[in-house]
């Protein structure tokens, strides 16, 4: 936008220049008009003038659309440049994102099978808590029972055993 700007102002800078020269010749070609009514002799030697004036002013108009010209192709080449370097980044950006869409499918991936793990641990814990209990369970039966069977055997055993063992 800047670069057209640039050119659009220095087109108008051209077509105000020409229509000032074009205006300044009209005015001197009218000069000469008057001054051929009035001198005659004079007259070769101003349109000889205006003749050099003419060529002075068709050089620098094409001067200054050579210079336009220039302009535009410097600036044409300033976008070019700048829309690729644009492309270069998207293009860049475009496979940062895919790239990190993969990656965040990925971890997705993972916390679900990592979800998945920590439900089978879970169960695994439940389960071995639950044998580990009933083994609790069946030994203390067994301490209580063998604590019972002691408390009775004892009395009727001891006798026995003293007769046996002097």
């Amino acid at each position: 936008a800047r670069l057209s700007k640039e050119i659009a102002e220095v087109r108008q800078e051209v077509a105000g220049v020409e229509a000032r020269l074009s205006k300044e010749i009209a005015e001197v070609r009218q000069e000469v008009a008057d001054v051929e009514a009035r001198l005659g002799k004079e007259v070769a030697e101003v349109r000889q003038e205006v003749a050099g004036v003419e060529a002075r002013l068709s050089k620098e108009i094409a001067e200054v659309r050579q210079e336009v010209a220039g302009v535009e192709a410097r600036l044409s080449k300033e976008i070019a440049e700048v829309r690729q370097e644009v492309a270069g980044v998207d293009t860049r950006l475009s496979k940062e994102i895919a790239s990190v869409r993969t990656e965040i499918a990925s971890v997705r991936t993972e916390i679900a099978s990592v979800r998945t793990e920590i439900v089978g641990v879970e169960a695994r814990l439940r389960n071995e808590i639950t044998v580990v209990h009933k083994e609790i369970v069946v030994q203390t039966r067994w301490i209580v029972a063998v604590m019972a069977a002691a408390a009775v055997l004892i009395p009727v055993m001891l006798p026995v055993m003293e007769s046996i063992i002097p």
